[in-house]
């Protein structure tokens, strides 16, 4: 299900920060190990995943260019890797199967010191489109463009509806 949610253009971005309290602002976060862009690797596994992506109907150089990428090896093996940003600095990254393990295998909270109920996937957009589409994970927000955001789940929280209230 899609809604669309109008918001004011502006280019000011840092204004995001003011929904940020000290209790939800994310530690030091990087890409898990084995991470490999999603256009980069010969190997088998690296084409299985570029299979899999497009057998989805996504253009692989713009998911490149979002970061998106794949682990080729340790706990995250198999699993698509989708980078979450606020004004293009990493602050979380979910993952998606694409060889049968369980579907997902997402960091705990404590991790990165944010979770689910505090992301907005292309959280940038709201300060960036006048009216967004808002959708219920980040795959469909990859699938509808730019001017798309994903909350991560079936329900908003409270944060996160407040962040579209004050956008």
């Amino acid at each position: 299900r899609r809604h669309s949610f109008p918001t004011r253009r502006s280019s000011d971005l840092p204004k995001l920060e003011k929904h940020r309290t000290k209790a939800i602002v994310p530690k030091e976060v990087s890409l898990p190990d084995y991470y490999r862009p999603i256009l980069l690797g010969e190997s088998q596994l690296g084409k299985s995943a570029r299979s899999y992506l497009k057998s989805r109907g996504y253009n692989l150089k713009s998911l490149a260019l979002k970061g998106i990428g794949y682990c080729y090896d340790g706990p995250y093996y198999g699993f698509i890797v989708i980078p979450y940003y606020l004004r293009g600095e990493l602050i979380y990254w979910k993952t998606r199967s694409f060889i049968g393990a369980k579907a997902f295998n997402n960091p705990d909270e404590d991790m990165f010191g944010i979770g689910k109920s505090n992301l907005i996937y292309n959280i940038d957009a709201l300060a960036l489109y006048n009216t967004v589409n808002i959708v219920e994970s980040e795959t469909n927000s990859l699938t509808l463009g730019d001017n798309t955001i994903g909350l991560g789940g079936k329900s908003i929280s409270d944060w996160q509806f407040s962040c579209l209230i004050k956008s």
